[in-house]
């Protein structure tokens, strides 16, 4: 129940993070966001006892989580040629995976022991969060982005919806249709 609240919350907020970063929204504020989002929820579970909690903790910390993925692939498409664009997301996906099963690697063998007097998976997500939060001014730091104009109009999940509805028409294009 705890996977599926988080799961179903990245599936329903990633069209609009999507939405957000297509209408001109500062990719390294959303990833800064996220990170930070995505740290504070992850260290806070390490802290609660109440299911209840932990389902909003959860689905929190998917919408954070679902933030950072397509912030992530406009990022690799602006800044690669169309000759090197898919090894360039096979090197953000390898990462990607490579980081779950470090976590995995490493979580699994302490998550039922004692670690400082604390269970050891409360350990893991403490530890998680403060690493996602400690990447926050390393993004400041490391991610250059041309300034983007911000365009309120193409912004709504509506219109995302609607897009996503209408076999893959561009909000750009409905707009050129409503002319």
């Amino acid at each position: 129940m705890i996977a599926l609240s988080q799961g179903v919350a990245t599936a329903v907020t990633g069209p609009l993070w999507g939405n957000f970063v297509d209408s001109g929204a500062s990719r390294k504020w959303l990833l800064q966001v996220g990170a930070g989002l995505w740290g504070i929820c992850t260290f806070l579970l390490a802290l609660t006892s109440h299911f209840t909690l932990m389902i909003a903790l959860r689905v929190l910390n998917g919408a954070a989580l679902a933030m950072i993925v397509p912030v992530v692939q406009s990022m690799v498409a602006d800044l690669t040629t169309s000759t090197n664009c898919g090894a360039t997301f096979g090197k953000v996906s390898c990462s990607s995976s490579l980081g779950q099963v470090l976590a995995c690697l490493m979580v699994t063998p302490i998550s039922e022991t004692s670690v400082w007097g604390m269970r050891g998976w409360r350990v893991s997500l403490a530890c998680l969060g403060i690493i996602s939060l400690l990447t926050i001014p390393f993004v400041r730091w490391a991610v250059h982005e041309e300034p983007r104009v911000w365009h309120p109009r193409r912004f709504g999940i509506f219109r995302e919806m609607r897009t996503m509805c209408l076999g893959g028409e561009t909000a750009d294009s409905l707009d050129v249709h409503r002319s």
